[in-house]
């Protein structure tokens, strides 16, 4: 095995393209109204893989948002279960998540603003 290519698998870290695949951390928030009609906010973190701009752009076009969404996720802290407890991350569980009315969008747009280079100020 080439030393570069031993390294790589050490350190977990895969390269692509000369750069290193990245995880993403970002926060999605939100709310829902529960059966009184209250809002009821929420907030929870996943973790991504950083595309790059055309792996990003043949996903986002090769189907649903909630089939990108499942290709890049891969974690996800914060998240509770009905009765509280911390929900363990999963393909079923995300597949859930996805599917409940608009936070397919939702995750997207924030995942969508933070794998995207910023201008510092």
């Amino acid at each position: 095995v080439p030393p570069a290519v031993l390294a790589q698998q050490q350190s977990g870290v895969e390269v692509r393209n000369g750069y290193e695949r990245m995880q993403v951390r970002f926060t999605v928030k939100g709310s829902l109204k529960d059966d009184t009609g209250a809002e009821k906010p929420f907030s929870f973190d996943l973790v991504a893989t950083r595309l790059d701009a055309d792996e990003y752009a043949d996903a986002v076009s090769a189907g649903t948002l909630r089939d990108f969404l499942v290709k890049v996720i891969t974690g996800w802290h914060g998240l509770k279960a009905a009765d509280g407890s911390a929900q363990d991350f999963s393909a079923d569980s995300l597949a859930r998540l996805l599917k409940l009315p608009g936070m397919a969008t939702l995750v997207f747009k924030a995942y969508s603003a933070e794998v995207i280079v910023k201008e510092k100020n």
